[in-house]
């Protein structure tokens, strides 16, 4: 059996939960023992609104934003939504930064994408300064602050920060000044690299790197039919197949032709070709799909292999969301 507190949820950035139905899932992952509920950012919601509403309906699970994008919000902006959702829940916020994506960056936002690795520590730095309650007076490369200051008492004068991401720099960045790293599709393989890089980033600062939190997303589809898993699974690794880095991320788990494949389908922009794209056998490496047994076996792996705490993100295999997250907190606790 797992350890229910090296297991966390994540909701999906686009989901089509209603708030209610979040509430519902999260407050079943907190009476299994889970240790976290992260809510991702996206087309469904303002993060802080979100995981406000799960705070005020949960009482002992901790709550991350997985993953803020950094290029779409002051850092005063964030310094005060991490302050509010942390008072909200009685000091069980985690606050998780990530570059985002160019293409969302700029064609939904209409934001410049600049310097994210850079922006990621100094968006680090003023959010810490500022839950001290001590006035920001913060000079960057990019950001300038005077005087900024919280005009109440933070919950707690310290919210741990994660850092996501997949490359060598940002992930160096998190050993250095974060409290934990943030992956995706972690494999046995890519631990151990990101290891690596954190454990460098972290010698750097004359850090501890087996204090700190290595989380990730671990895209989770669980049926009592394995191959309507698979087809579900296959479907999302697809779509993220339509960025340039994930695909590198493939290819270095020795998927090359499949990611090759993929960039060939999308640039024809055919949906039904990615798909068919991606193999049973990248499925099974990239995620933990299957039945109940094929899923707990996997996830039992990637902990082993190194990873502190397993986010799942559950993929319905029958187009019912709220569903797939109930039957897999059911099958993983």
């Amino acid at each position: 059996m797992i350890d229910t507190n090296r297991l966390a949820l994540g909701i999906d950035p686009n989901s089509v939960l209603s708030v209610a139905e979040m509430v519902e899932c999260a407050r079943l992952a907190e009476t299994r023992g889970f240790a976290a509920t992260w809510v991702a950012e996206g087309h469904r919601g303002d993060v802080f609104a979100l995981l406000s509403a799960l705070a005020m309906s949960t009482s002992k699970i901790r709550l991350g934003a997985g993953i803020l994008p950094v290029l779409v919000r002051s850092p005063w902006v964030v310094a005060i939504g991490a302050a509010a959702v942390d008072e909200i829940s009685g000091g069980r916020f985690m606050l998780g930064l990530g570059a985002g994506h160019k293409s969302v960056i700029e064609d939904r936002h209409g934001l410049i994408y600049d310097r994210p690795t850079l922006r990621m520590r100094e968006v680090t730095e003023i959010v810490r300064c500022a839950l001290s309650r001590e006035p920001v007076n913060f000079q960057g490369e990019i950001f300038r602050l005077s005087g900024a200051r919280l005009s109440a008492q933070p919950v707690r004068s310290y919210v741990p920060v994660y850092i996501a991401g997949i490359g060598p720099r940002v992930l160096e960045l998190a050993g250095e000044i974060a409290d934990g790293a943030f992956l995706i599709f972690p494999t046995e393989n890519s631990l151990k690299t990101s290891l690596t890089h954190i454990a460098e980033g972290a010698a750097r600062a004359n850090r501890n790197p087996g204090k700190l939190d290595v989380v990730a997303y671990v895209f989770t589809c669980v049926a009592t039919d394995r191959q309507a898993a698979i087809a579900s699974s296959r479907r999302t690794i697809a779509y993220f197949g339509r960025l340039p880095h994930y695909r590198s991320l493939f290819a270095q788990e020795g998927f090359s032709q499949e990611a090759a494949a993929l960039k060939d389908a999308w640039g024809q922009r055919d949906e039904s070709l990615a798909v068919r794209a991606v193999s049973d056998e990248m499925v099974l490496t990239l995620s933990a799909t299957g039945t109940a047994d094929d899923v707990a076996a996997r996830m039992s792996a990637l902990l082993k292999a190194g990873l502190k705490q397993a986010v799942l993100f559950p993929l319905a295999a029958d187009g019912d969301a709220s569903g797939a997250i109930l039957r897999t907190i059911e099958a993983l606790s």
